[in-house]
């Protein structure tokens, strides 16, 4: 039953996060007002206002295209400099726990000396 619940809840959960849905929200919400407004206007008044909205659209998603890209890189750049400053600790724990092995290795040897 358990896999059957979770192949469910796989098929079924959402696709979008909360933020992205409220980004399409927004947008719906002004691509609707943009053609209640073109609508208003006739001749070449509709089809300029119809540019400008298009233009509006795509200048949003383009904003926010380029806000995601952008926290991409900062995000990967943070976790760079956070791996930069955990190489050191990394490698003086290895050399340590080489150290340590090299040393009960010798004192193991000795021992065995001694039982000879």
């Amino acid at each position: 039953m358990k896999l059957f619940k979770d192949k469910i809840q796989e098929a079924y959960e959402p696709k979008l996060n909360n933020q992205t849905v409220l980004h399409f929200r927004q947008l719906v919400s002004y691509i609707d007002s943009a053609i209640s407004d073109t609508f208003k206007k006739s001749g070449d008044d509709r089809a300029q206002a119809l540019v400008t909205h298009l233009l509006s659209i795509r200048d949003y998603l383009s904003q926010n295209i380029s806000e995601n890209g952008l926290r991409v890189v900062l995000l990967n750049e943070a976790l760079n400099i956070i791996s930069e400053l955990e190489k050191p600790q990394l490698e003086e724990d290895d050399k340590k726990k080489e150290e340590d092995l090299i040393e009960t290795e010798s004192s193991q040897e000795i021992d065995l000396d001694k039982d000879l």
